[in-house]
């Protein structure tokens, strides 16, 4: 089997974009089974939750509740508007899509969207050729 390794190298909070890039067909798959009707996460919405795991990371050592009211507190939400360069009621029109296509429950990330950034994160593709006959 030929393998084929590609190391990318980036910063915590770049990764999580790069994560959700590389991911993309996986997730839109995901959101239109959970959904029940063809999802796609378009490009600022996945920003958005990028930056949001990127706070989730941050704050991870925290206790869960304490956790998520500062992933979603007001300051969190003034430093993604500032990194993305988007106003702040356009940030709560993106966070709105997100809870309609269940990527947040409230004010939370859904379980199955949550990644951490470790030192050295290994994302591994298997390509099997007629493997589904």
């Amino acid at each position: 089997m030929e393998q084929e390794s590609i190391v990318i190298k980036t910063s915590k909070e770049k990764f999580f974009l790069e994560y959700l890039i590389l991911k993309k067909p996986i997730i839109d798959t995901v959101l239109t089974k959970i959904n029940g009707t063809k999802i796609i996460l378009s490009s600022t919405p996945r920003k958005v939750l990028a930056q949001l795991l990127y706070y989730n990371d941050m704050y991870s050592s925290l206790e869960e509740t304490e956790k998520w009211k500062s992933v979603f507190s007001k300051n969190t939400k003034d430093l993604i508007c500032e990194s993305l360069g988007i106003k702040e009621h356009l940030l709560n029109i993106y966070i709105s899509q997100l809870r309609k296509i269940k990527i947040l429950d409230k004010k939370t990330i859904n379980k199955l969207f949550i990644v951490y950034a470790d030192t050295d994160h290994i994302l591994s593709f298997k390509f099997s050729i007629n493997g589904h006959s």
